[in-house]
């Protein structure tokens, strides 16, 4: 068993004890070798950070404007973002973050929570409040702050975001399958079943998904699962949990998801959407899980637009 090492350290939005991370199965009906867009990333990121209780976090601002947060995947780090960054900084200011435990900031030492790591990153960066994007498991930390902070919070984007169990038979398959990887071939083995869960689905093969994304988030998912291997703490819940609040939050949300995403995630964008007052949801063609890299022209002009309407 792996459960300590593949798993991620968040809470899922039904706020039980369940820490597992979600898989995204993609449909898609067509072979198609997919050509490589490069990731030019930024090197001026991660210079700098902000002090919270028990350890440091990595961040980097671009841009001016209204301040937008950019809140990374479970997978993936702030680097997940790079696609964004030139869109967003033309109209915003921009602040993507490596949540604790991830990319360059420090492993949890002690209890903590991601929502309250992000109250204390804006607080020691004076922005009163912000936009908040945030894809998976930073789907999930946005939702959380907007309720335990919804003074600081303008607008929300939450994409790819997993509801609340029962869980779909793919998805438990798919966590077995890592589970056996684990066993046979150690962290890179699993990574590269989390891949084929995550980054290309069930029905497409590796050389159908873009060969740079996917080389991303090999190396971005690999040093999380190696953090993860000596990790002693896991993010703590919001209680009561976010699935069980949805109709409490009060800012305008934009709800996305990945049309070949897995059945899971498209079903909660449907009850977010429902629930969330002021919310609307809006379905990204050609994109599983990673929909801001997959489709970023598309995402990026929905969240441009959605922003600034």
């Amino acid at each position: 068993m792996i459960s300590c090492f593949y798993i991620r350290p968040y809470h899922t939005l039904s706020g039980e004890s369940e820490t597992i991370r979600l898989a995204a199965f993609a449909v898609v009906t067509f072979a198609v070798i997919a050509e490589e867009r490069t990731f030019t990333l930024n090197e001026a990121f991660a210079i700098t950070g902000v002090d919270v209780e028990d350890g440091r976090l990595s961040y980097a601002i671009e841009g001016a404007g209204p301040a937008v947060v950019l809140l990374h995947a479970g997978i993936a780090d702030s680097r997940m973002w790079e696609p964004q960054i030139a869109a967003f900084s033309r109209h915003f200011q921009v602040l993507r973050y490596d949540l604790r435990g991830y990319g360059q900031s420090t492993a949890p030492a002690g209890e903590f929570s991601h929502h309250h790591d992000l109250r204390t990153m804006l607080t020691a960066l004076n922005i009163e409040r912000a936009h908040m994007a945030g894809l998976s498991m930073g789907a999930s930390v946005a939702l959380d702050f907007a309720l335990t902070c919804p003074e600081m919070v303008d607008r929300l984007v939450v994409s790819s975001a997993l509801g609340p169990p029962p869980r779909s038979q793919g998805l438990l398959d798919g966590w077995q399958a890592v589970e056996e990887a684990y066993d046979r071939g150690g962290l890179p083995a699993a990574n590269e079943v989390e891949m084929q869960i995550w980054v290309d689905g069930p029905q497409r093969v590796p050389e159908q998904v873009d060969p740079g994304i996917r080389r991303l988030v090999v190396e971005m998912n690999l040093q999380a699962l190696q953090r993860e291997e000596t990790a002693e703490h896991e993010a703590t819940p919001l209680d009561p949990p976010a699935s069980d609040r949805l109709s409490e939050i009060q800012a305008r949300t934009l709800v996305l998801t990945g049309d070949i995403d897995q059945p899971d995630v498209l079903d909660y964008a449907a009850r977010l959407a429902r629930e969330i007052p002021n919310a609307r949801l809006e379905i990204i063609s050609g994109a599983a899980h990673m929909v801001n890299m997959e489709q970023a022209d598309r995402f990026n002009s929905l969240v441009v637009n959605f922003l600034t309407e």
